[in-house]
């Protein structure tokens, strides 16, 4: 492990799992941008309940570049469609890739565990509001960040949402209706633990003021997840 090579070995260590949501919409269009471009997730691999299961690909060739947003949303075997909930769900609750379930009820089963094991992170952050995410992040874990989050309104996925019709967000938003769900019940969530931080702290209006300035720093610096996050895709 990287952190025995660092610290060496035989440290005892806690290990938190933590997660970032994103609104489904703008999510889902930023994943079709980026395969539109010639993204592909070719390295990853499906694992559940001690099996890799096969997933057909949407395409043929090496990529799906120049893909059109019906493309994307017509192909059954995309993943894109909400990837959040499941992604955060026990899939062998649902007989993983390979259900036998109808959609209904896999569906109730699958969005009911990520909202469960979303429940049980000691910590998650919206990336649409990422002061309070700060904020919250720092208080649960006593840590203080030396730069400031940055908010991003205007990225890639909204520029797309713009050019589209009512239909087609229509479309969008029926496609990722667990992950719009999902959305919902993690922003109730988040601003009851940033509330309950809130009203303890008897320093808060100038604690999220001053979120990013250290005593040892002689400016303000930004920070945005988007722009540290390790891509996990193979662009050509």
């Amino acid at each position: 492990m990287e952190l025995n090579k660092i610290e060496g070995e035989g440290i005892k260590r806690r290990y938190f799992y933590v997660t970032i949501i994103r609104d489904p919409v703008a999510r889902y269009l930023s994943e079709f941008r980026h395969v539109q471009r010639g993204a592909t997730w070719r390295g990853a691999r499906h694992w559940c309940g001690g099996t890799q299961a096969n997933i057909p690909q949407c395409y043929d060739g090496p990529n799906w570049k120049g893909v059109t947003l019906e493309e994307f949303m017509e192909c059954p075997y995309n993943l894109a469609r909400n990837r959040q909930t499941r992604m955060l769900a026990d899939l062998s609750m649902v007989g993983c890739y390979n259900s036998t379930l109808s959609k209904a009820d896999k569906d109730r089963l699958m969005l009911a565990s990520a909202k469960h094991n979303l429940q049980f992170m000691p910590f998650f952050m919206l990336t649409e509001y990422q002061k309070v995410g700060q904020y919250t992040f720092e208080e649960t874990f006593k840590m203080r960040f030396a730069v400031a989050f940055e908010q991003h309104n205007a990225t890639l996925s909204a520029a797309t949402m713009a050019t589209l019709s009512a239909e087609q967000l229509d479309a969008v938003r029926r496609l990722n209706s667990l992950d719009l769900e999902l959305y919902e019940f993690a922003k109730n969530l988040a601003f009851q633990r940033f509330k309950r931080l809130r009203d303890r702290d008897p320093h808060f209006v100038q604690r999220f003021q001053h979120l990013g300035e250290l005593p040892s720093r002689q400016s303000a610096t930004e920070f945005n997840w988007d722009s540290v996050i390790e891509d996990t895709t193979d662009n050509e």
